[in-house]
């Protein structure tokens, strides 16, 4: 949520304080039940804003319930589907110059003293970020399950199903056996497989990170928290997509609670949604990339998921060595078609970005491309995993 808090000088008791309106949607449990709330706000002491920090806020009395003065609380109301989230008091809350005490804030990477003073750690802020590469991991995993069940359901009817295809009284085709129904259905399946093995390699990547965080190795964690990021965006746009593809491809059947699609798509459809819209998430993708592109000429050897743009020379000069249809099954050809493709899409991002004098202005003007060069190199690590 986007709060702002000030450090005041007096009174110590009360160093915390919210100077204006914030709001925040959709947390679980926080309609109904919820007394108390981790907050993350931007912190200000003495006019400096020092970034998001954790603060502990007490929510409701103890009492009888009822909201702390200055808090707005409540159940944001019906949702898609009939059941998915609707057993879930899922709520809104909002802020108006609420005040909060001092050790209400989570002190353990950085602290505020009682006269105001802010005391940073060595810890860098990016820790904060671990947990959120835990749950988007999760997330990926997930994609493969909930996909994989719509497939068996589409891939089960198409068997069965027959339709047309029979002029002298014979047997009608099986719905599965139409190119057409192979062409959507089969890439779903794939995906599906795809989506779990990279997943498997997400849960690696964040026990990797972990070990060194432990070790005070922060190295890997930028490009952890792009991966999760850039995959969780990427997989669940695709799982959403799948299963209404699904549905289709059973046709009026599959739009049938009784198919198991229709629950199976409003319970799943929220996670391009929580933990990060799933566009933002792709430019946070984009700016580690033109990070990363912008350190290629100080010598600085890419690693992990973008040691590709090592070869940078290479890539951006080569051509597909495919003649015929059979080199697709060559693997080292497909992943570098991937490589080629993603690298030149960042790199021309990058220099488009260098011609505008402010780079955030330039970050907002290529919005777009930036995206779909995001998209591009998820898809890369998708391949290659």
């Amino acid at each position: 949520m986007a709060l702002t808090f000030k450090a005041l000088r007096q009174p110590p008791h009360l160093i915390h304080r919210q100077i204006s309106l914030s709001f925040t949607w959709w947390p679980g449990g926080l309609g109904k039940v919820s007394t108390h709330a981790v907050v993350y706000a931007r912190l200000i002491t003495n006019g400096k804003d020092h970034g998001v920090h954790g603060f502990i806020v007490q929510l409701r009395s103890l009492d009888d319930h009822t909201p702390l003065p200055g808090i707005t609380i409540g159940d944001i109301g019906m949702k898609f589907g009939n059941g998915a989230y609707n057993s879930i008091d899922n709520g809104f809350l909002m802020f108006d110059h609420f005040h909060i005490p001092r050790d209400q804030m989570l002190m353990r990477l950085s602290k505020v003293t009682r006269e105001g003073k802010y005391v940073s750690s060595d810890v860098p802020k990016q820790l904060v970020y671990g947990i959120m590469v835990y749950v988007r991991q999760s997330i990926v995993s997930n994609a493969s399950t909930a996909l994989a069940r719509a497939v068996c359901i589409a891939t089960r009817y198409s068997a069965v199903r027959r339709q047309f295809g029979s002029h002298n009284g014979g047997i009608e085709t099986q719905v599965i056996d139409y190119k057409t129904q192979q062409d959507r259905l089969f890439p779903l399946l794939a995906s599906a497989y795809a989506f779990r093995f990279v997943g498997e390699w997400l849960k690696w990547l964040y026990t990797d990170v972990t070990q060194r965080l432990e070790a005070s190795d922060f190295a890997t964690l930028p490009e952890a928290h792009a991966c999760t990021a850039g995959l969780k965006s990427m997989t669940t746009s695709a799982t959403s997509d799948g299963i209404e593809e699904c549905r289709k491809l059973c046709g009026g059947h599959g739009y049938l609670w009784c198919s198991g699609l229709p629950e199976l798509f409003v319970v799943y459809v929220p996670a391009c949604t929580y933990e990060g819209d799933n566009v933002v998430l792709q430019l946070q993708v984009a700016r580690f990339l033109m990070k990363t592109v912008s350190q290629l000429s100080s010598g600085k050897v890419p690693s992990g998921t973008v040691a590709y743009m090592g070869r940078a020379k290479h890539l951006l000069q080569c051509s597909s060595g495919v003649q015929k249809a059979k080199d697709w099954l060559n693997p080292d050809m497909v992943l570098e078609a991937f490589e080629a493709r993603a690298l030149k899409m960042a790199v021309t991002c990058a220099n488009n970005l260098n011609k505008f004098e402010n780079q955030e202005q330039g970050f907002s003007e290529l919005l777009a491309d930036l995206v779909e060069a995001a998209i591009a190199h998820c898809q890369l690590i998708v391949v290659s995993k």
